[in-house]
């Protein structure tokens, strides 16, 4: 292929469905993969224009609530927790780590991580809701019967 060819079939922007981000377990920092981490070093590295949407936002927010990262460092601070009560009655306990462990929150930090990575990107502009009512309504994509509800939110972005 030549570069003429190539440069024309260039991806210069791209807006990611939330669902692969939670396909990912929401691991915006690279805690189990450096999936997501390498996904937005490439679009940067590649000049990729990223593109989203307050409701994106929001969406992410509860995939990262809903991660098994955060269920599990909730897990975690609990079994802490369990595990100071013993360490403190044999006097091994480090109050500072446990302190630190417990304050830190991995929800927050993922978000920011994810907001980081966005801090770029362009941002789309809510639309007229009296349009999306009416294809929802009418089933008119992107609404299919039966699947109204899990497609509201991105008729939105779309």
């Amino acid at each position: 292929m030549d570069d003429n060819k190539r440069n024309e079939e260039r991806i210069t922007s791209i807006l990611v469905d939330t669902s692969a981000f939670a396909e990912a377990d929401s691991d915006f920092i690279g805690l189990r993969s450096r999936l997501l981490p390498a996904f937005f070093e490439n679009i940067e590295t590649k000049g990729i224009l990223l593109i989203t949407h307050p409701i994106l936002d929001n969406e992410i927010y509860k995939h990262i609530e809903d991660s098994s990262i955060f269920r599990n460092y909730q897990d975690l601070v609990k079994k802490l927790k369990q595990c100071n009560i013993l360490l403190e009655n044999i006097g091994c306990s480090d109050e500072k780590l446990f302190q630190k462990i417990e304050e830190f929150d991995v929800r927050e930090y993922t978000f920011e991580t994810y907001k980081n990575n966005f801090v770029d990107a362009v941002r789309l502009p809510y639309v007229n809701a009296e349009m999306i009512f009416e294809k929802y309504f009418n089933s008119i994509p992107p609404f299919s019967s039966g699947k109204k509800k899990s497609e509201f939110s991105d008729a939105f972005v779309i």
